[in-house]
């Protein structure tokens, strides 16, 4: 019996042992380390509060319109063309007559284009006969729209393309706080894209492409209006011209509501 009692006591004390050993391990038990290939994603919280501001360059487009998220394109708001001037071609000089645009000065002539736009006096209210660079070192606009280049295609297109980067980039240095809209050259009918080498839609679409390239956002904008007036094929519809290249006079308050709807404001 004695001897029972001994082996019981010895059993007990090396569950005791045991037991106390496993207890250590366990709370003195260093972490395993993280696998150096460990892919757990990584959850962010949607619906924290970010205090931080958009980027200010952050762009979005509005009927092709690039405008930055300070900027909203709409309605023009009264008075919104009182420091517009208007630069362009016959086109131009149609939306002059006809456009209903009111408030704005319009440097604008038949046959202007790359060749003479320095060169040639036009009349301007209240300046007289004026060319381009003098009128734009007497006044400073907040905006200028741009409509040129039908008289410009017989140019190589490489070489067009530069010729215009450098008149846009000789008006911003005059004006360097305005807003510069590139206004799409309108297409032309069909019975003259089709025969003419130069004046096609084909190089007007080129050219256009390029004056939407030129959009920052911010200080160059551009309004791509031929949907108004092309056929199923892209080209000037027969019902809107009488010469395949101009629209029709009245047609012009058309191209001119256009424009007053998309407004760029905000700056």
């Amino acid at each position: 019996m004695h001897m029972k009692k001994v082996l019981y006591s010895a059993l007990a004390l090396i569950i005791l042992v045991a037991a106390a050993v496993l207890i250590y391990n366990k709370t003195n038990r260093k972490p395993e380390p993280v696998p150096a290939n460990n892919t757990e994603p990584v959850v962010i919280d949607v619906n924290a509060d970010d205090s931080d501001p958009l980027p200010e360059d952050l762009l979005v487009k509005k009927d092709g319109i690039l405008i930055g998220t300070e900027l909203t394109v709409g309605e023009a708001p009264e008075g919104y063309f009182s420091d517009a001037l208007f630069i362009g071609d016959s086109r131009f000089v149609g939306l002059q007559t006809y456009g209903k645009i009111d408030g704005a000065l319009w440097f604008c002539s038949t046959g202007l284009g790359l060749a003479n736009y320095n060169s040639k006096a036009v009349k301007v209210a209240g300046y007289g006969d004026i060319n381009l660079e003098a009128l734009l070192k007497r006044k400073s606009f907040g905006k200028i729209y741009i409509c040129m280049g039908i008289n410009d295609l017989g140019y190589n297109m490489d070489k067009l393309k530069t010729r215009f980067g450098d008149f846009f980039d000789s008006i911003r240095a005059l004006n360097p706080d305005a807003m510069i809209i590139l206004v799409s050259n309108l297409h032309v009918g069909y019975s003259r894209s089709s025969t003419d080498k130069w004046v096609n839609n084909s190089r007007i679409n080129e050219l256009n492409a390029y004056f939407e390239s030129r959009q920052d956002g911010h200080t160059c904008f551009y309004i791509e209006s031929n949907g108004l007036f092309d056929d199923k094929n892209g080209d000037m519809d027969t019902q809107y011209t009488h010469d395949s290249t101009h629209i029709l006079g009245k047609y012009y308050t058309v191209w001119g509501d256009y424009i007053k709807a998309h407004a760029i404001t905000g700056k």
